[in-house]
């Protein structure tokens, strides 16, 4: 009897051990939007930092993938990075 209690004890403690955290529908899509938002955000990161370097709309355009005209409202508000 004493060995059953022991078992079934190591069978609830593996059990949970194995619980995975229940997200919701609007936790999930929550998240993948912010992921999006902070690659977005470090995309124009690097435009930016590649505008006052002098690179050319074009090129940062081909290597981020952001439009032309989004670096050039990029290009008006950058600033000199410290």
């Amino acid at each position: 009897m004493k060995k059953m209690i022991e078992y079934l004890d190591d069978v609830h403690r593996l059990e949970e051990s194995k619980k995975m955290p229940y997200i919701t529908f609007a936790e999930r899509y929550g998240m993948e939007k912010g992921i999006e938002r902070g690659i977005e955000q470090g995309m124009d990161i690097v435009a930016k930092k590649m505008l006052l370097e002098g690179v050319e709309i074009a090129f940062i355009a081909k290597m981020t993938e952001l439009s032309p005209a989004h670096i050039q409202k990029l290009q008006q508000t950058a600033e000199p990075i410290q």
